[in-house]
């Protein structure tokens, strides 16, 4: 190891570069070569005694050594001729600058500072005051461009310090007026535009603009559907629900977004006509007449009418269309074994304004047919004073039937329907409570434009109560039970629900 020492010492003599006699190259110092790249070690050496290192091209090689209270000057020596590999070599030059690079960079700084002899010119002071807002990179890059000069800044404003001869007072001077100009900011005018609606509702419109502004430019669209504009390059969008306007705020390009946006969006809704008839048959006429309920998805059920049944009155080969179902029905409804409990025709928005909310909640959006009562139920609570307070609750029994209906691209339409079927409300196992039988289905089926679907199978329960009594000996207390009778009957009735539903292809004839 000793004969490694040195070996390496006579190489470093050997070399061109050499440091001065100076007390600080003679310092010691530790701690060096702990797994660091070559560069990053001589940089943080020179920089231990005053040096101000320039590198170029030093080799990415790692110091591993114990180098451990050397002398400055031999650990510096060390590093650049073990690990330089003979292709590295350092100059002092002066104001402590040391150049550490391939010979060829070395000697061509050496070169350039002893080429540029002292002027003997005199120099002078000059303030040039800048529109930069960066007056130090400025100071730097005039200080590159121009050798010699002296370069600095006033604290606190944007002014240069140069210092330097006649001709490079010109120089720099000249320089400003090409690279010292103030940055051109572009401002965006802001503008406004209100936009009138003909079918679309502005306040259910507005989250749908404010996001596509969002998701075209998110730098520089935003800030909620409602609300004030803000700064330079944002985009409001505000709903105006009284006149059915939506009022944008933004820039040129973002308003340009909005006018082709809005008659994409501003179009008439297609809608479906649908025809919804509940009709109540007691369940013995059906199995008397031959109907029977084929079970499909959902729990519904689509009527067939068996040839042994009515083949007799219509043409029992054709489906169950809306003719026939709707003549068999008139003609029981005609011998009083049926009853028409709703007839309605409605007209609905396709998708019913594009609502996918449950529709088997309280409230869902679809349209409706009600048949049957309103329960009013009074609840008493006790609140945090301890007194009682008194309110109510509204319960629908009976049938209830709502549709939701979406046209498809090939012209069909999807229908979801649900229904409820009560019985009469009874007294529930609780005292005061109130129970209500129910029956729901729930059901998505495809259908053709003007086809109908049957919905049968739902079983509606009527229990009827009587009494007869002999006159004045049934109101006897006690011994009138024995001269009256009384008796509970149980009628079960088949609600059939048929919907027909047909694409208005005329708005304006559906509105006549």
């Amino acid at each position: 190891m000793r004969r490694l020492v040195a070996l390496l010492v006579i190489l470093s003599l050997a070399m061109a570069g050499s440091l001065p006699k100076d007390a600080r190259f003679d310092q010691p110092v530790t701690n060096v070569g702990a797994n660091m790249p070559l560069a990053a070690l001589l940089e943080a050496l020179a920089k231990s005694v005053g040096l101000s290192p320039i590198l170029r091209d030093i080799p990415q090689v790692t110091v591993n050594a114990d180098l451990d209270k050397k002398p400055f000057r031999q650990v510096w020596d060390l590093l650049i001729n073990a690990y330089g590999d003979g292709k590295l070599d350092y100059a002092l030059l002066d104001n402590n600058v040391i150049v550490v690079g391939p010979p060829a960079i070395v000697q061509q700084a050496q070169g350039q500072q002893a080429q540029t002899p002292p002027s003997s010119e005199p120099t002078t002071r000059e303030f040039y005051n800048v529109r930069s807002s960066e007056p130090a990179q400025l100071a730097q890059f005039i200080q590159q461009e121009i050798p010699g000069v002296k370069v600095s800044v006033t604290p606190g404003a944007n002014v240069l310090v140069v210092t330097g001869t006649a001709k490079q007072q010109a120089d720099v001077s000249a320089l400003l007026q090409r690279v010292d100009q103030p940055k051109i900011t572009t401002t965006v005018p802001i503008v406004q535009k209100s936009f009138a609606l003909s079918h679309a509702k502005a306040v259910e419109l507005a989250p749908v603009l404010t996001n596509a502004l969002q998701g075209g430019n998110p730098a520089s669209s935003s800030g909620p559907a409602q609300g004030q504009a803000g700064g330079t390059g944002a985009a409001t969008v505000v709903a105006d629900a009284r006149s059915n306007t939506i009022i944008v705020t933004g820039t040129p390009d973002q308003i340009a977004l909005i006018d082709r946006l809005i008659p994409q969006l501003d179009r008439p809704v297609q809608q479906v006509q649908l025809q919804i008839r509940v009709q109540s048959v007691n369940s013995e006429v059906f199995r008397n007449l031959g109907v029977t309920w084929q079970t499909i998805s959902g729990g519904n059920l689509v009527g067939s009418i068996l040839e042994t049944g009515l083949n007799l009155i219509f043409d029992a080969t054709r489906s169950l269309t809306s003719l026939n179902i709707r003549a068999t029905l008139d003609a029981l409804e005609g011998q009083s074994l049926s009853r028409r409990l709703s007839d309605t025709n409605l007209l609905v928005e396709d998708n019913y304004g594009a609502d996918t909310g449950d529709l088997r909640t309280t409230g869902a959006k679809g349209a409706e047919v009600k048949v049957g009562g309103l329960l009013i139920i009074p609840l008493t609570t006790a609140t945090s004073t301890g007194t009682a307070q008194t309110s109510t609750r509204e319960v629908d029994y009976g049938l209830l039937v709502r549709v939701r209906p979406q046209i498809t691209n090939d012209g069909n339409v999807i229908l979801e329907v649900y229904t409820q079927v009560g019985d009469d409300p009874t007294s529930g196992p609780v005292s005061g409570s109130v129970r209500i039988p129910q029956q729901t289905t729930l059901s998505k089926l495809r259908v053709k434009d003007g086809q109908t679907l049957v919905l049968g199978g739902l079983i509606q329960k009527t229990t009827t109560n009587s009494e007869t009594k002999v006159p004045f000996l049934g109101d006897i207390p006690l011994l009138g039970e024995l001269f009256k009778q009384s008796k509970r009957d149980t009628k079960d009735d088949e609600l059939i629900v048929i919907i027909t539903a047909n694409i208005v292809k005329d708005q304006t004839a559906a509105a006549r």
